[in-house]
């Protein structure tokens, strides 16, 4: 159930800017695991992901190419390994992960927390 919530999330996060009818895409809001409202302003265009399975996730819709950071974690598909490391999942580097300039940091909370 929760990747399901992690895929449909982020499959609306990135979506194009533009439908199929050419209009421009406007703000973008969602409801995080943790019930929080999250509003983009803009479908995201740079992703840092901080999971294996969302960065899976993300190139599987066809985001790949707006990952722009990822964990030591993070290598498949083979094309993630392109994508520059932020740190691990753990104890990512907050610095690093600002330099990639995300519009969307995407992480992995555990059930077990």
């Amino acid at each position: 159930m929760r990747g399901l919530l992690v895929a449909c999330l982020l499959g609306a996060a990135c979506r194009p800017a533009a439908d199929r009818s050419g209009a421009a895409a406007g703000p973008l809001t969602v409801a995080d695991d943790a019930g929080r409202t999250v509003t983009l302003a803009a479908p995201a265009r740079r992703v840092v992901s901080l999971a294996p399975s969302s960065t899976e996730l993300l190139f599987a819709l066809g985001a790949g190419d707006r990952v722009v950071g990822r964990t030591t974690w993070c290598k498949y598909p083979p094309e993630a390994r392109r994508v520059p490391v932020v740190g691990d999942g753990l104890s990512p580097n907050v610095e690093a992960i600002a330099a990639r300039r995300p519009d969307l940091v995407v992480l992995y909370r555990s059930l077990l927390t």
